[in-house]
């Protein structure tokens, strides 16, 4: 929607297309803040984008991630973390780093450098959409 604005904001508007387009722009940012129940979002391959029900493409999602092992504590689709998980996973592996195996120099200094990091952004979730073709 970004780009969308950017280009109603532009002094470009000019002639007959360009004004055909903006209508088409404008019509079309309307009809997404209408419609709260779809979702667009990009397939698997190539370069396609899908309009799916916004409800089915969360409940599919969440079936998926909780059939995963490692995420299987989420019961809610809306769930939000209430503490980042990567703050006691990097603090276990800071100390793993310097307490053992730099310690016991199995990886020397340079390499405890390059593997301790303090980076802890809980990255966010997204699926792409299968289709065949």
């Amino acid at each position: 929607m970004a780009i969308l604005r950017k280009f109603l904001s532009s002094s470009i508007l000019n002639n007959s297309i360009t004004k055909r387009i903006s209508f088409l722009v404008n019509y079309s940012v309307k009809f997404i803040k209408n419609n709260l129940k779809i979702i667009f979002t990009k397939t698997d391959k190539e370069n396609i984008t899908v309009v799916l029900d916004r409800n089915s493409y969360i409940e599919k999602n969440h079936t998926n991630i909780i059939s995963d092992n490692i995420s299987h504590n989420i019961s809610d689709p809306n769930t939000k973390l209430v503490k980042n998980p990567l703050n006691k996973l990097s603090r276990n592996v800071q100390e793993l780093l310097k307490k053992k195996w730099k310690k016991k120099n199995y990886i020397s200094e340079s390499t405890y450098k390059k593997l301790a990091t303090n980076d802890r952004i809980l990255s966010r979730a997204y699926a792409l959409s299968k289709i065949h073709t």
